[in-house]
């Protein structure tokens, strides 16, 4: 039978990478967009449209901002790789 595809918690396997930067980069552009268009227009239901993803870029860009920090103090994030 086929091997199903589940997600790992972060607590299990699923550790920090320098990549996780790159998912905040998208989210910015689109808040970024959504509040000049609102700035634009003047609609304030698009004001109302950024915040939600406002809030995932603070905690997403925290996050990553964390793991950076505690990679860098640890010394993992600027080892050489693994063979």
């Amino acid at each position: 039978p086929p091997r199903r595809c589940r997600p790992r918690p972060a607590g299990r396997g699923m550790g920090f990478a320098m990549t996780w930067w790159a998912f905040t980069f998208p989210v910015g552009t689109c808040v970024t967009g959504a509040e000049a268009l609102a700035r634009r227009t003047g609609l304030a239901v698009l004001d109302g449209l950024a915040v939600g993803p406002y809030a995932l870029l603070v905690t997403a860009r925290a996050v990553t901002a964390v793991g950076t920090g505690r990679g860098v103090v640890s010394g993992e994030l600027l080892a050489a790789p693994r063979r």
